[in-house]
């Protein structure tokens, strides 16, 4: 194929051309597979979200597409709590004979755009970090892996479960506890009845509720993952309620599944919950969460202002200290300050007669400062800055910032 003409520009998608995306998507991702991108994403590829994807069109078909889908997200501290979405992308794909002609580049391009001109300060995707890298995201955020065998947790643990349920689908009216249960969480995916009810209906997710036979009020949700290529071994991708419940329920999931070993994914402000959970783990890692790219430093910051502002509090952060962050494109900048009164405030810059040391990176490096996961590698960006002492202090005690993406959310 020659050269591709210049007006071939991503526009969202109608409404009536939904069946064709639908079909575009499952010739180039499920292609000889049974399921369908729908039924694996009901809560995204639907008739009334079919402009959530930035097509291309030539000779009247599709031949690229892009989709952004907002990912509601919450950060509560200290009684403060703030909630705002990150833009999930997902669905990259470029019809084969039109690869190399720089579509995707298009594609992501008007992506970032759509993204900032709907106020998304963060973006997330799950890719190959080469590719998506060029464009800017990194892998980062962080997400605790633990793994256990069917030897390494004890069967006796199931006898503390009283009841141990399946949610049946999208009706069933456990899915308002798991709902209840999730949202008692302080940062994460802000996700109520109507989400889970969604979320609930992906294909290879199961939800399940239990109940303790030793505490009538405590209850505690397993979202569980089967890959059909590895049939004995089996993925928690999430875990929430009472945590002792968690190792009974891990072991319930195991045994029904027939599974030899499980990996377990965390979410890091879960660990000390977890600790009774992790006595029984064979192996444990670290590893990102997704591939996150800024939009608005500014506007991001703003979202975790509860965690910020908290966290400058415990380490008792209360002299006048301002630290900026910009990246080296310039395209993404906002400034930290704690005032004489020991309130903190994010804005384009510091108050005045406040001297801010600056922290300017890539925007891939911007990431890993932000959210980690590696403290090691946050330590090397810092060292690689000329920094005054104070504002070094605020950024160690500010950062990297909480950020886990749970496997059924992801897009």
């Amino acid at each position: 194929m020659g050269h591709l003409p210049e007006t071939l520009i991503p526009r969202p998608a109608a409404a009536e051309e939904f069946g064709e995306l639908v079909r575009f998507l499952d010739s180039v991702f499920r292609a000889g597979r049974t399921q369908s991108m729908q039924q694996l994403f009901p809560n995204l590829y639907r008739p009334e979200l079919a402009g959530r994807n930035l097509v291309i069109t030539d000779a009247g078909r599709i031949v690229h597409a892009t989709g952004v889908f907002p990912i509601p997200f919450r950060v509560r501290a200290a009684g403060a709590v703030s909630r705002w979405s990150l833009a999930g992308l997902g669905g990259v794909s470029t019809f084969p004979p039109y690869r190399g002609k720089g579509l995707m580049t298009k594609g992501l391009h008007a992506a970032v755009e759509r993204m900032r001109a709907e106020g998304l300060a963060l973006s997330a995707l799950w890719g190959d970090r080469q590719r998506y890298g060029h464009f800017g995201w990194e892998e980062a955020g962080m997400c605790c892996v633990a793994g256990v065998t069917a030897r390494s947790l004890p069967p006796e643990q199931t006898a503390r479960l009283a009841s141990w349920e399946r949610v049946a689908g999208p009706a069933d009216p456990r899915l308002a506890t798991v709902a209840d249960l999730d949202g008692a969480r302080d940062t994460g995916a802000d996700r109520d009845r109507a989400a889970w009810q969604l979320l609930s209906s992906r294909l290879g997710f199961d939800v399940y509720l239990a109940r303790s036979r030793d505490d009538e009020h405590a209850a505690a949700f397993l979202v569980g993952l089967r890959a059909p290529d590895t049939p004995d071994v089996g993925r928690v991708t999430e875990l929430g309620g009472a945590s002792s419940l968690w190792a009974p329920m891990v072991r319930r999931w195991m045994e029904q599944e027939g599974l030899t070993e499980t990996e377990i994914h965390l979410d890091p402000l879960l660990l000390a919950a977890a600790e009774e959970l992790l006595q029984y783990a064979a192996s444990a890692r670290i590893m990102p969460t997704a591939m996150v790219r800024v939009l608005d430093l500014e506007r991001l910051l703003a979202g975790y202002q509860p965690v910020l502002a908290a966290r400058a509090r415990r380490f008792g952060l209360s002299a006048p200290l301002a630290l900026r962050l910009e990246t080296t494109d310039s395209t993404a900048a906002a400034c930290i300050e704690i005032d004489a009164t020991g309130a903190l405030r994010i804005g384009p810059a510091a108050g005045a007669g406040i001297a801010a040391s600056t922290i300017r990176l890539d925007r891939r490096a911007m990431s890993l400062f932000l959210f980690g996961p590696y403290r090691p590698a946050w330590d090397r960006l810092c060292a690689g800055q000329t920094v005054a002492a104070p504002s070094l202090l605020l950024a160690r005690a500010l950062f990297p910032l909480p950020l886990f993406i749970p496997e059924i959310n992801r897009v």
